[in-house]
């Protein structure tokens, strides 16, 4: 988005369905109309604010889902990686090493 132009100049309304669409499509991304849209900026400005508290609302319960799914991938990755590793190599021990210690 360029910073001279606000969201309301980016997108338009589609009259038959009410979908927010690009300013620049020919047709609606919905239902395909072709014609006319509606690009009054007081209208587009509603359906933006709308759909950002929708999302706003959203969002915590997506992200605790998120959170789960990727709490759990993490887990199962740990424990594959503990089923599948390879045993540690074997600590060569050096001579005399193993006698015990007198004193």
């Amino acid at each position: 988005m360029k910073r001279d132009q606000s969201v309301e100049t980016l997108f338009k309304l589609c009259p038959m369905c009410g979908a927010l669409n690009r300013g620049v499509d020919a047709a609606c991304f919905n239902c395909t109309w072709h014609g006319t849209f509606d690009a009054d900026p007081m209208h587009v400005t509603v359906v933006v604010q709308q759909l950002r508290d929708t999302y706003a609302q959203a969002q915590p319960k997506s992200r605790g889902k998120v959170s789960r799914i990727a709490r759990w991938g993490a887990s199962f990755k740990q424990a594959m990686g503990i089923l599948f590793l390879p045993d540690p190599p074997a600590q060569a021990t050096p001579p005399g090493a193993h006698a015990s210690k007198r004193g």
